[in-house]
Order: C-alpha cells, then structure tokens, then sequence
C-alpha cells in the first residue's frame, strides 16, 4: 500500500488529503492546528488515520510565513549595509497609498531603526572594489550585535554587491566564526538583482522569517523520519513549486505564500479538466485570506508582490493577493473606518464567529465571520 498525502498547514486548521495508489480511494480530514507547534497537529493528523511508512509522497504547504509576517511574530533583525544608507528601508520610495488621508499610517519595515548598522566599503556600478571591507570592523559589530540578546538573526545588503558578493560573502564569513548562533542572510543568495531598496526589503524579510521557518522544517524532517520512514518530503514554494525542508529553512522567503499556492495550482488543474479560460480564487483562513487568478488556463507570476504598502519582496512567486483578514481576525474602527486586528490573541476554536481578546476581557469580540453572520449573509448567498 502506497499513499500520497498532501497537507496545508494554516494558523487554525491543518487539513490532509490523502490519494490510496493501489485503490484510487481519495480522503480528506482536518485537524486542528496546534499553536507553536504545527508539527504536532501534523503527527497527530497522520497517526489517526494513515501509517507514516504506507506514505511514499508528502506534500507540505504551509502559512508558517505568511502569518509571521501579517501578525509580525517573526525575529528580530539586525541589518548590515553600506556606509550612508541605514535609512534605505525607511525612506522606501517617495509614494502613498492614499494620497488624501491624513490618516494613514505608513507601514513599519521589518527592521528596527536601532537594529540598523553601516560598514566601511564601496564597491562601484560595475562591481569593482573601490573601497575594500575592514575584517577589524566586522569583527566588532559582529561581537557587539552577538552581545545583543534581542538579535535572532542578520540580514546584509551592500550596494552593488549583486554584481560582486565578496564583501557580503566575508561578513558571512566573519559572523560564523564570531556569531554562529545567527543565522545571516545575504541579499546576493536571497535576490541578487537592481534596486536596492527592493533587494534590502526583501533580505531583511528572509532574516526575519529564517529561525522560525528553520526551526519547523527541520524539527518536521526529523519528527516524520522518527514516526516512520517517508520516501519523499517536499514543502510547496511561493511559485508552486516545490523543495525539500532543509532548503527552504536556508531561504524561507520562498514559503511566503507556501500555502495559498497550492490552491492557485489546484485551480490551474480545473481550468484544463472543466475548459474553462478564467478562474478566480479565494483562500479565506483564521488568519488571512488570498485571492488570486488564472488566466488563460495559466497561473500568474508577479515580482512585484507586497506584504503591506510600500514592504516588497522582490522574488518570483505566484501573483497572489493577501490581506490579514481572516475568520477570526478581530474587527476594530478608527476615525469611521473599519479596520481588521492582525493578531486575534487567545482566539476560541469552539466559536467560529467570535473571539475574545484577552482573560481580562470576556465579552466576545467581533470577527469578519461575525460581521458576516449579524448582516444575515448565509452560506447560500455568499
């Protein structure tokens, strides 16, 4: 007996579908989710119903990353750059989402201004060394930023260092003989390309998602491999693609929208099997929901996808809309507008539609579901 089970981790449920090779029997079940350890759930979900040893393919997409972010619980950050631009990843570029609110508030970087650190070194447009890297200097800032026990792990983005990675290679270099408890992040690895802003956004978000995506990939390898052997483990990529867990601990930016991917490539399949060109798709979870497109009977790839306004990841992935809205994402208002809470703390499981805040505040408080339920839109109508 064989089986191929593919699994999608999200913030409340974990749900399984599993494909008998030798039957064709398809079944699907949901777990939930359990809280700081999703592997658990996923050892749990499998035990009841499916030896680990009958399964010889595993599929994992998870919303481990995505929801780091939207709730912004991933680590703490120190960020290493050129001489003269530590405020790159707060000036941002010279744009508004909206030009005539005075309300809005601009969207904080990943990073801590106080986190931020300069070197010494200039390479020029072309990549040549004009100024070479102080080994001494490094070496400082990285015993000065090991000292900090606030630090989880370091992101570096050198200007131009796309075209020539030796400086950013040495800090590496530097960090794992000083510093070996941080993991580093390089923007050549991560993204080597134009636009520094860009490239600096999106290495400070791999740092920012690295210990925690390392942690549960890592403790998932180990925790299968122990239940039971499985032949062959993969985590789907922001592209839809796929690799296997210890890659993706190494560059966890690739999972931002692990998850949601796999229904976009789900509905790429429907497009071809029911001949329809266009297809719309909406992946509602407790914590966010994703919308996303097929045209043509083809998946859409953007490098131009957005955590918040002015926040950008710079890698390919499947072009995917995501909002922190979920079913239990708490509703508030601010000056008359309706504004959804990105962490729903001590969120009930029993009661899809309410949510309470705190132990110091029992009476419920309101969702999306329950804004949803009290208007009287049901099921059918939606």
């Amino acid at each position: 007996m064989g089986y191929t089970v593919g699994i999608d981790v999200g913030g409340t449920f974990t749900d399984f579908v599993a494909h008998d090779r030798n039957t064709n029997e398809v079944r699907a079940w949901k777990q939930l989710t359990v809280p700081g350890d999703p592997v658990k759930g996923i050892l749990t979900g499998l035990a009841d119903r499916i030896d680990p040893a009958d399964i010889v393919n595993l599929r994992i997409g998870t919303t481990v990353a995505t929801n780091a972010v939207l709730e912004r619980k991933g680590a703490s950050v120190a960020y290493i750059t050129t001489a003269g631009f530590r405020d790159v990843p707060f000036i941002q570029r010279g744009n508004r989402r909206y030009h005539y609110d005075m309300t809005w508030v601009k969207p904080k970087p990943l990073v801590k201004r106080r986190h931020c650190h300069e070197v010494a070194e200039r390479l020029s447009a072309s990549g040549e060394v004009m100024q070479a890297l102080n080994d001494a200097e490094v070496e400082a800032l990285a015993k000065s930023i090991a000292s900090d026990d606030s630090i989880e792990a370091v992101a570096v983005c050198l200007l131009f260092s796309y075209l020539n990675p030796v400086h950013e290679l040495r800090i590496r270099e530097i960090f794992a003989r000083v510093a070996p408890q941080l993991p580093v992040s390089l923007s050549y690895d991560v993204v080597p390309k134009w636009k520094e802003y860009e490239r600096a956004s999106t290495t400070i978000a791999d740092a920012y998602l690295k210990p925690i995506v390392a942690s549960q990939m890592l403790t998932m390898r180990e925790r299968l491999e122990q239940g039971g052997q499985v032949a062959h483990k993969a985590v789907i990529k922001s592209t839809g693609g796929e690799a296997l867990p210890e890659a993706v601990a190494q560059n966890p930016i690739h999972l931002l929208v692990s998850g949601p991917s796999g229904g976009v490539i789900a509905s790429r399949f429907l497009t071809e099997i029911t001949g329809a060109e266009k297809m719309v798709t909406l992946d509602m979870g407790g914590t966010s929901t994703d919308v996303s497109t097929v045209m043509n009977q083809r998946e859409r790839f953007t490098t131009a996808f957005e955590i918040e306004w002015g926040l950008p990841i710079q890698i390919p992935m499947l072009d995917i809309r995501t909002i922190g809205a979920g079913g239990g994402s708490l509703g508030s208002t601010r000056v008359a507008c309706c504004a959804s809470v990105r962490r729903a703390r001590a969120r009930r499981r029993d009661r899809l539609a309410m949510a309470v805040a705190a132990p110091a505040r029992p009476s419920p408080t309101p969702t999306w579901c329950s804004a949803v339920s009290h208007r009287g839109i049901s099921s059918a109508d939606a």
